[in-house]
């Protein structure tokens, strides 16, 4: 069966400032982004990796081309309409974590919960799943500031996992991790990916991070360069 397709981006064009101050990030890009997929995003700094992620997510809006998620194009949506397509489908995973230091685990990862009709029973549940499914629940009471790095990220994740996102996007996940934490962290995406099918698209500085994608792309100067298939998954 052909897997559906997610995000189909047509034509995209992105440059910041203006007149003789132009950046100009991408010039006319496609990509296409398949349910199930797992891509690794790698190329130097300034190549227009984070832009993407942005673009993909409603947060940046292109100059010039087409964003669909699924037929539906998303460049065109009101901010209040785009931002409840975000909470619906889109689960974001930062290098700085980006928890909110006086809440404790389970309160940082209910606060998408709270832009929703659900129910605090209803929360509390979803809640206790995805600490659970990162292996936190004994850290659920916990501050921030009383886990390590990699607990903080795999709080991170089931942030973005609590609203049942079907598309993780992932900037430098592991950035601020050590080997130990780092592997941890990207075993779990793999897992979302293979067991629950979930879509990733995640940057990465890391090659050895790469390869817990099924594949990986290359941006440099705003433009995809090469991609390949990883032959083996690292886990």
């Amino acid at each position: 069966m052909d897997k559906q397709t997610v995000f189909t981006l047509s034509n995209i064009t992105k440059h910041y400032g203006s007149g003789d101050e132009v950046v100009k990030i991408f010039d006319g890009v496609d990509f296409t982004l398949n349910e199930g997929d797992f891509i690794a995003l790698m190329g130097p700094s300034g190549c227009g990796k984070t832009t993407l992620l942005n673009i993909l997510g409603g947060i940046d809006r292109p100059n010039q081309g087409e964003v669909l998620f699924k037929g539906t194009p998303i460049e065109t949506l009101s901010q209040s309409a785009l931002t409840d397509w975000r909470s619906q489908y889109i689960g974001f995973v930062f290098q700085a974590f980006n928890l909110l230091p006086m809440f404790s685990a389970e309160r940082n990862v209910e606060l998408p919960l709270l832009l929703t009709s659900l129910s605090a029973k209803e929360r509390s549940e979803r809640v206790k799943t995805a600490l659970e499914l990162m292996g936190l629940s004994e850290c659920s009471k916990r501050l921030p500031k009383k886990l390590s790095g990699g607990q903080q990220q795999r709080v991170a994740i089931a942030r973005a996992l609590v609203s049942d996102a079907s598309v993780l996007l992932c900037d430098e996940p592991t950035g601020n991790l050590d080997k130990k934490s780092s592997e941890e962290v990207l075993s779990l995406l793999q897992m979302l990916n293979h067991d629950f099918n979930k879509t990733i698209v995640m940057v990465t500085h890391d090659p050895k991070a790469a390869t817990y994608a099924s594949r990986t792309y290359h941006l440099d100067k705003g433009s995809f360069i090469n991609d390949y298939s990883n032959e083996f998954d690292a886990a």
